[in-house]
Order: structure tokens, then sequence, then C-alpha cells
């Protein structure tokens, strides 16, 4: 039997709700993540790197928060399961900081890029997803000692969705290869 329209489960409504205040989050983050990018041909490398260690230390302060309202754990299971997500992010950072310097890379050689730096930012890239990948599974099975397979699961969704629209946030700000100089051509035919 379907739901009459507009029905909506206390799933969906949950999700919505996160889904409104992760957007809302996220684009709080990203504005401030771009908003430092440009600060690398101002000032110097440790000041881009204090500048995205705030934005981190906020976005993780704020995904606990967003883990905590989904997830709704028990005492018994907030004891078990921090120190392993804990863990996870901890040995997770290294790659995330991976995935900031491919970003730094790409924007930095954006208007020279080569056959050969689009093959080697295009593997770094794939060899950071698939150490993320392998990094998630292997903390599957130890989320999953800590507040059985199913809680571990629901975990993982919402760590899928946070990471997809971090993702899609920062994809949507980063041009295609290839974008700008079709555009400059495209305003240069126009005037001329």
């Amino acid at each position: 039997m379907l739901p009459e329209p507009g029905f909506r489960s206390s799933r969906e409504t949950i999700l919505l709700k996160i889904k409104a205040r992760v957007m809302k989050k996220l684009s709080i983050v990203l504005v401030c993540a771009l908003a430092v990018m440009p600060a690398v041909r101002l000032f110097a490398q440790s000041n881009m790197d204090e500048e995205l260690q705030l934005v981190r230390d906020q976005w993780g302060v704020d995904k606990k928060q967003l883990i905590m309202q989904y997830m709704k754990f028990t005492d018994a299971e907030s004891k078990k399961f921090w120190p392993v997500y804990d863990a996870f992010m901890k040995e997770n950072r290294p790659l995330m900081d991976t995935r900031i310097g491919l970003i730094k890379d790409y924007a930095k050689n954006y208007g020279k890029f080569t056959d050969l730096k689009a093959t080697e930012i295009t593997n770094k890239l794939l060899d950071n997803d698939m150490g993320i990948s392998r990094l998630q599974k292997t903390y599957y099975a130890k989320f999953s000692a800590a507040i059985t397979p199913k809680r571990a699961s629901q975990y993982l969704q919402v760590e899928y969705y946070l990471l997809t629209n971090l993702k899609t946030m920062i994809q949507d700000e980063i041009p295609f290869i290839g974008e700008l100089e079709k555009t400059k051509k495209e305003t240069s035919d126009k005037k001329g």
C-alpha cells in the first residue's frame, strides 16, 4: 500500500531535516574553505594550513552533531561507538589531506594542464578513493563489533551521505578541464 500524497515516514522526515542542516553546514564549511583557497597566492602555506585546520575542526564538531542526531545512540552504544569513530577519523585525516592537496594541485595547474599532469592527478585521486573505501571497510568491521552490523550500516549510510554531499559541493566549485579556455574562446568569438 502506497502512502498518501504528502505523507512522509519518520525516517524521511528525519533525513529531510538532516539534509537541510547538512546542506547549511556544508555550505558554510565550503564557503570558508573556498574563501581560504585564494589565500594560497597571497599568504604563506602555513597560514593556509591553519585556516584549513580551523575549517576541519568545525566540520568535525558539526559532523558529530549530525551523526548523533540521526543515530540517536543509547548511552551504551555511544560509549562503544565514539572511540572507534575517533580512531576512524584519525586514520581518515591523511586521506582527506591528500584530497585537499589534489584540489590545490589541480587549481595551481589549471591553466597549464598537460596530459602528464592530468594522469598524475587522476591516478592519485583514484588511489585516494580506494584508500577511503578500504578504510571504511576495515572500520565497518570495528563499528559492527562495537554497535551491531545493522547500526554500523546505518552509520555508514550517514557517512556516505555527508561525504557525497561534500564532494558534490566542492565539485560544483571546480571548473572542468578546459572549461575556462572554452568560456574565454566563446567570449572572444562574441567580441570578434
